[in-house]
């Protein structure tokens, strides 16, 4: 069979769905996700294969994950050569977030060095807003302004190592983007792209191995009413060794909540029982600081939680 080398023409958009104060996805049949191909699950597609089809083998798989047992797993088509960037795999298409300050983080696992560059791109109406690779032979890197032109500039002083996660966060405010490796600050850098994000990708270009993806999250930072509503919410006793106690002065309907540690992992999620109070059970958890989000009808709030 010849293999085959695809263009990518525009930027892909399907069906599309609405950012929160915080979304996050983690892939589990809880989310309406099913183990096999991604295409058309919950916003999701991959790339045109040129043909008037997609390619294969971007997937949900429950063999590796961070935040329950499904994650996205994007891995080579041989049905194709190498590329030339980082086009082939998953795309996440959202209503266009009007905030000019937030973040989006992605725990990211790949499996060997010397093979495939894989990336995590934001994506406007017609560009690119920001672009962040991990690089074939170890090292990662941005795309940044040099000269009048766009080039990739290497992250001095990281590597990666295979078959370990990392997590990866960018935070756009305005015109500055900061690019984050498990919650370390590695670059500040720039983007002339002022369009609002409405697309996130986590592409490979085909040169082999695989990677997973898990535990996204997409934060608005930009509060305004939300921190105003975050002041109605209370949780107590804090510190706690044992029950904490949820309440708030809006009569929101409280859905769920998650535990997030310092380093960005995912430790405890609940559903709740919709009512306007709640209680959750960290006994179970090793003493620490917490982050506590907390999912409402009326959006969501975060909380810092110490389990002595």
């Amino acid at each position: 069979m010849t293999k085959k080398q695809l263009l990518l023409a525009g930027l892909l958009l399907g069906s599309v769905f609405t950012i929160n104060a915080q979304t996050t996805i983690s892939f589990e049949a809880s989310e309406g996700y099913t183990v096999g191909n991604v295409h058309n699950q919950n916003g999701w597609i991959v790339t045109g294969d040129g043909e008037g089809g997609f390619i294969a083998n971007q997937s949900i798989s429950n063999a590796l994950a961070t935040n329950g047992s499904q994650s996205l797993k994007i891995d080579e088509d041989p049905s194709f050569s190498g590329q030339t960037s980082t086009i082939m795999g998953a795309f996440y298409n959202f209503t266009p977030l009007a905030s000019t300050h937030y973040s989006v983080s992605a725990d990211y696992y790949i499996s060997e060095l010397d093979a495939a560059n894989f990336g995590m791109h934001l994506v406007g109406s017609t560009s690119f807003i920001s672009r962040f690779e991990f690089n074939y032979e170890g090292d990662a890197r941005t795309v940044e302004t040099v000269g009048t032109g766009l080039a990739w500039s290497p992250i001095a002083g990281f590597t990666w190592v295979a078959n370990r996660w990392y997590n990866v966060k960018i935070e756009v405010n305005g015109t500055e983007v900061k690019y984050y490796i498990d919650n370390v600050l590695l670059r500040t850098g720039a983007t002339t792209i002022t369009e609002s994000v409405q697309q996130l990708r986590f592409a490979h270009d085909n040169y082999g191995g695989f990677a997973y993806v898990d535990n996204i999250v997409m934060t608005n930072l930009a509060l305004g009413v939300g921190e105003q509503v975050a002041s109605n919410f209370s949780v107590y006793p804090n510190p706690s060794n044992g029950l904490v106690n949820i309440s708030n002065d809006l009569n929101s309907v409280l859905t769920s909540v998650s535990l997030t540690d310092l380093n960005g992992r995912t430790v405890k999620t609940a559903k709740l029982n919709g009512d306007s109070s709640a209680q959750v059970n960290i006994s179970d958890l090793s003493a620490g600081v917490y982050m506590m989000t907390i999912n409402s009808d009326q959006g969501s709030v975060t909380k810092k939680i110490i389990k002595n």
